[in-house]
């Protein structure tokens, strides 16, 4: 059994189930999702797989947890053992990431295990990747603005995702991940409008607080171009926060540019 520590937002569940679900393929296990992490830390996050895409998940059981770690299941359970352990050494059935970039161990003796990381390679899961793309096929019941969901599928359509939020106010975030200034949503915007014609902008702010403040931001676009500013609901606000890398595989998808 392979099970995935999930952590963070939608963007970082989806690597970390991607991986771990090519780690399950490639040793032909069965692969289940510990969302400790939810009760374990105070922060505004939570478990959304289940509620933008159609996969059914299998969630761990504490049966399963102590199956795999034994007694250090005790230290699982606990965010200041959980340091220590990692400190001193996890084990074989415990793999934390050693590093950001792709670890080239990862599939190596890989037996019952549980894996913990965030795992931000396509490497990892590239051999799998209409498993994967099938596994991200979106549960439409799970947008309730079937009008907006309609006009970009019926445009020439840009989704901007203006990512502050945490990023800003959270110095330990700020210093991981820093934020795009305005030079580069004005350099991406040229770049589109050097390829096509006829876009229509939609840009999706991560808070309603920083809502007005974008809006008078709309400089960044030509007048002569169609910008629709957009408040984000619940399912719909992750899915344009973060997703970034693996939105390639989304399903539907149709020759979709990254920028």
């Amino acid at each position: 059994m392979i099970i995935a520590f999930l952590s963070g937002g939608l963007g970082n569940q989806m690597f970390q189930f991607a991986a771990a679900k090519a780690l399950a393929l490639k040793t032909k296990q069965t692969l289940k999702l510990d969302l400790s992490f939810y009760q374990l830390y105070s922060l505004n996050r939570q478990f959304e797989l289940d509620k933008v895409f159609k996969y059914k998940f299998d969630i761990v059981t504490n049966r399963d947890l102590k199956t795999i770690l034994g007694y250090k299941v005790f230290f699982h359970r606990s965010p200041i053992f959980r340091k220590v352990c990692k400190k001193i050494g996890t084990g074989k059935n415990w793999l934390v990431e050693p590093h950001f970039h792709f670890y080239a161990d990862f599939f190596n003796g890989a037996g019952n295990c549980l894996i913990e990381g965030d795992w931000q390679s396509e490497k990892y899961f590239k051999d799998f990747t209409e498993i994967i793309k099938d596994a991200f096929t979106f549960n439409l019941e799970s947008f309730a603005d079937y009008g907006l969901l309609r006009r970009m599928k019926e445009s020439n359509s840009v989704a901007i995702h203006l990512r502050r939020g945490d990023y800003v106010t959270n110095k330990h975030t700020f210093s991981w991940h820093g934020i795009c200034g305005k030079e580069y949503y004005v350099r991406a915007i040229d770049f589109l409008r050097q390829k096509f014609r006829g876009l229509k902008f939609f840009v999706f702010p991560v808070l309603k607080t920083f809502f007005g403040f974008f809006k008078r931001e709309s400089a960044f676009f030509n007048t002569s171009q169609q910008v629709f500013f957009h408040q984000n609901s619940f399912a719909r606000k992750d899915v344009t926060n973060g997703i970034g890398g693996l939105g390639t595989y989304l399903q539907p998808i149709q020759s979709p540019v990254e920028i």
